[in-house]
C-alpha cells in the first residue's frame, strides 16, 4: 500500500496517526476517528475530507470511506450528498430527544431484570464503580467515561432484551461526545459514580422498580446541563 504525501491543509505541528492494526483495516480507522470525535478533536460540523484523512491516516480512501459510513451508522457523523461527511451536530431538540428516549429505555433495562440472577452482575457493577473511582481520583475522563457506559452496557446486557441492546448501544454512542464534553468542563461535580452506587446498592436489595426509577432519573439529571453545553458546541 502506498503512503499519501501528507496534505498542507493539515496543521503541520498535528502528528499523522498511523494504524498498528489487529483488524480489518476499516475497522482500526472507524475506532481512531471515533476517538477523534468523541474526545472533540474532530468538532461538531466539522468537515470529514477524504484527502485530508487519506494523509492524516496514511491510508487509502477505500478504507477511509468505509469507516466514516461505519461512522454514520453509528451516529457520529452525517453524510450529505455533494457535501461530504461531518461531524454530527446537536441541536436543543437532538439533546432532549435523545436523554429523554434513553432514560425510558435505560429504565426499560432495569425492569428487565425483574426475573434475573443478579449475583454475577453485581459483582461486576461494584467492580466498574471501582475503576471509576480510581479514573475519577486520576482525573482520567476518558476512563471514567468507558467505566460509566461499563455500568449500564453490563445492566443492558443481562436484561436479555436483544432489540433493546441494540437500539440502546447506537444510543449511548451518540451521547459520548456529549458526555465527554460535559466531562471535561466539569468532571468535579460529576454525580454519576454516586448514582451508580446507589443503583446497585437498590438492585442488592431486590429493589429493582426503585433502581429502574432512579436509572431514569440519573440519566435525566444531566439534561440541564447538556441542554447549556449546545449554545456552546
Amino acid at each position: 500500500m502506498s503512503t499519501p504525501r501528507r496534505s498542507q491543509a493539515l496543521d503541520q505541528d498535528e502528528p499523522v496517526f498511523r494504524l498498528n492494526v489487529p483488524q480489518p483495516i476499516p475497522y482500526s480507522l472507524k475506532e481512531a476517528m471515533r476517538r477523534a470525535i468523541i474526545t472533540g478533536r474532530y468538532k461538531p460540523g466539522q468537515p470529514l475530507r477524504e484527502e485530508t484523512l487519506e494523509a492524516e491516516y496514511c491510508v487509502s480512501r477505500g478504507p477511509i470511506r468505509e469507516a466514516l459510513r461505519l461512522l454514520e451508522l453509528r451516529g457520529l457523523v452525517s453524510h450529505a450528498p455533494r457535501r461530504g461527511f461531518r461531524v454530527r451536530t446537536y441541536s436543543v431538540k437532538d439533546i432532549e430527544d435523545l436523554y429523554r428516549i434513553r432514560a425510558l429505555l435505560e429504565r426499560h433495562s432495569v425492569e428487565c431484570l425483574a426475573r434475573a440472577n443478579l449475583d454475577a452482575l453485581l459483582i461486576q457493577l461494584d467492580a466498574s464503580n471501582a475503576r471509576m473511582a480510581a479514573h475519577f481520583d486520576q482525573r482520567n475522563i476518558e476512563g471514567y467515561l468507558a467505566e460509566n457506559v461499563t455500568f449500564h452496557t453490563l445492566i443492558i446486557d443481562t436484561s436479555g432484551n436483544e432489540s433493546l441492546k441494540r437500539t440502546l448501544d447506537v444510543l449511548n454512542e451518540m451521547a459520548e461526545p456529549l458526555r465527554y464534553a460535559l466531562l471535561s468542563r466539569n468532571l468535579k461535580k460529576s454525580r454519576s459514580l454516586g448514582d451508580h452506587r446507589r443503583i446497585a446498592d437498590l438492585l442488592r436489595g431486590g429493589r429493582i422498580d426503585a433502581a429502574a426509577a432512579a436509572t431514569e432519573v440519573h440519566i435525566l439529571d444531566n439534561l440541564p446541563a447538556m441542554l447549556a453545553l449546545a449554545e456552546k458546541l
